[in-house]
C-alpha cells in the first residue's frame, strides 16, 4: 500500500520501554526505493534529481526559520511550551496543507523536539570517543543527494579511528568484477565497495533576511536581548537546521512526539540497521551470568520436592519438572516495567511484522 513513505513492501517493528518507563519503537520499513538502488544511481545526476524530489516528500531535515527563532527565544528565556502530545491532532484535509505543515513545525520544535541535544549517550562506544556518535550537528546541504566518503585506515594502532574525506563528486561503480564473474562459482554478485551516504536537504539560514521578515513582536523581543544572547541567537540560527533530527511531518503530527525517520541510502546502512534490530529481536531478558544459579536452584527444588503429576518419578516428568523450574526462574528474574504490563493487558504487541519469519 502507498502511504507517507511511498509504496511499502514490508515492515518490521519492535516496542520497548525507555529508562523513563515510556514506550518507544524501532522499525524498519522496506519501500519502493531500496538502498541498493539509491547506491547504484548515485553517479547519475539526472536520476538523482528525480529521486531527491521524491525523498523530500518522505523526509524533512529542516524547519521554517521563524520556528527556529521562537525555539531559540524559548531556550534563552527558559520557557517551556505545552508538550506536543497535548496538542490537538489535525489533518491536511481539515485545515489545508500549509496550515498542517505549520502545525507540525510548532509541535516539532515545541520543547526542542526533533532538535538534537548532546547528552552522555552521544559519547558512548568507539564512535563517541572524538565526537557525537550520532554525527550531530549534521552538515548543511543545499539539496538532498548522495555523497561519497573515502576512508583511510590508520596504521599500527588497530583500535584507532579511520581518517576520511568527502569526495567532490561520485565515482562511478567499477563493473569489472561483475562483468568477469563466473556465475556458476559465484552466483551472488560482488557488493559495491563505494561508501555512499544520502544526506537530506539542510539549508543554511540567511539570518538578516529572516530577522527582517519577523513579526514586530518577535523583533522587539530580540532587540530586548542582551548583546551576548543576541549574538548567540544570530550565530546559532544560521546553522540550526544541522541539529534537526530527520522526521516525517505527517508521522510527527499524528503521533505528537519525537520521531526519527532515517533514510537508508546505501547497502551498508541497510545492513547496519538490520543488525541493530536483530539485537531487539533476540534480546536476552536475563543476563547469561545468572543462568548457572537458576539451574542450580531448579535442580535443588526438583531433588527436594516431587512432582504432583500422575507420572511423577519418570524420566520424562522429571525432565519437564526441571525445565519448568528453570523457565520460572528466568521469568522471575526478567525486568518488566509497569508500562509493558499495561500494554500487554491492553493487547498491544511488542513486535509488529508484515511477514512471518523465524530467528534464533
Amino acid at each position: 500500500p502507498k502511504g507517507i513513505f511511498g509504496t511499502t513492501t514490508a515492515v518490521f517493528a519492535v516496542v520497548e520501554t525507555q529508562a523513563r518507563k515510556t514506550l518507544h519503537g524501532h522499525a524498519a520499513i522496506w519501500g519502493s526505493i531500496p538502498p541498493k538502488f539509491l547506491q547504484s544511481i548515485a553517479s547519475n545526476e539526472a536520476i538523482v534529481q528525480k529521486v531527491s524530489s521524491v525523498l523530500d516528500s518522505f523526509y524533512t531535515a529542516r524547519l521554517p526559520p521563524d520556528i527556529h527563532v521562537q525555539g531559540l527565544l524559548n531556550k534563552i528565556h527558559k520557557v517551556q511550551p505545552p508538550r506536543a502530545s497535548r496538542m490537538k491532532p489535525v489533518t491536511p484535509s481539515a485545515i489545508g496543507f500549509d496550515a498542517f505543515m505549520a502545525s507540525c513545525s510548532v509541535k516539532v520544535d515545541g520543547i526542542g523536539g526533533q532538535m538534537h541535544k548532546h547528552t552522555f549517550t552521544c559519547r558512548k562506544g568507539k564512535n563517541g570517543r572524538l565526537s557525537c556518535r550520532l554525527a550531530r550537528p549534521s552538515g548543511l546541504n543545499p539539496r538532498t543527494g548522495p555523497k561519497q566518503i573515502e576512508f583511510t585506515a590508520c596504521e599500527g594502532d588497530t583500535d584507532a579511528l579511520s581518517t576520511w574525506k568527502v569526495l567532490d563528486s561520485i565515482v562511478p561503480e567499477d563493473q569489472t568484477l561483475r562483468q568477469l564473474r563466473n556465475r556458476s562459482t559465484h552466483p551472488l554478485p560482488e557488493s559495491d565497495a563505494r561508501c555512499i551516504v544520502w544526506e537530506m536537504k539542510r539549508e543554511e539560514i540567511d539570518v538578516d533576511t529572516v530577522i527582517e521578515g519577523l513579526e514586530p513582536r518577535v523583533k522587539e523581543e530580540i532587540d530586548a536581548l542582551s548583546d551576548r544572547n543576541k549574538e548567540l541567537l544570530m550565530k546559532t540560527l544560521a546553522v540550526r537546521n544541522g541539529a534537526v533530527v530527520e522526521f516525517n511531518p505527517a508521522l510527527t503530527e499524528c503521533l505528537g512526539c519525537n520521531t526519527a525517520a532515517y533514510l537508508l541510502g546505501s547497502e551498508e546502512q541497510a545492513r547496519a540497521a538490520l543488525f541493530y534490530l536483530v539485537k531487539y529481536m533476540t534480546k536476552d531478558s536475563v543476563a547469561l551470568g545468572n543462568s548457572l544459579p537458576v539451574i542450580r536452584q531448579a535442580m535443588k527444588h526438583v531433588n527436594a520436592y516431587e512432582s504432583n503429576a500422575a507420572d511423577a518419578g519418570s524420566d520424562s516428568r522429571t525432565s519437564k519438572f526441571f525445565m519448568q523450574r528453570i523457565v520460572n526462574g528466568f521469568t522471575g528474574l526478567a525486568e518488566i516495567s509497569d508500562t509493558q504490563c499495561a500494554a500487554s493487558l491492553l493487547g498491544m504487541r511488542s513486535m509488529v511484522s508484515t511477514d512471518t519469519h523465524w530467528f534464533a
